[in-house]
């Protein structure tokens, strides 16, 4: 894919920002440990959405694949795919 930006058509003007390495003292995130904890959904959980967990958002699933409404509370009961929580409505 040609860059029109650097080749100059759109201006010289845009120049390239040195490559930024992400900071090396990132945590971890370990899912397992919110099995078993409450939460609340922030978006309507259409099998998929975003619920909070200690004042944190976090993708979720519903385990029943049911409908889960804005603002219900939650039960983490598992983890899928490495980093999405599955939930049941309490």
């Amino acid at each position: 894919m040609i860059n029109l930006f650097k080749k100059g058509l759109f201006g010289s003007s845009a120049k390239e920002k040195p490559s930024e390495t992400p900071p090396t003292n990132l945590q971890q995130i370990n899912y397992e440990s919110f099995v078993g904890q409450n939460a609340v959904s922030l978006t309507p959980l259409r099998r998929t959405g975003i619920i909070e967990v200690n004042g944190r958002k976090y993708e979720a699933q519903s385990a029943t694949n049911r409908f889960i409404e804005k603002c219900k509370r939650v039960r983490v009961i598992g983890v899928i795919f490495k980093n999405r929580l599955l939930v049941v409505a309490l």
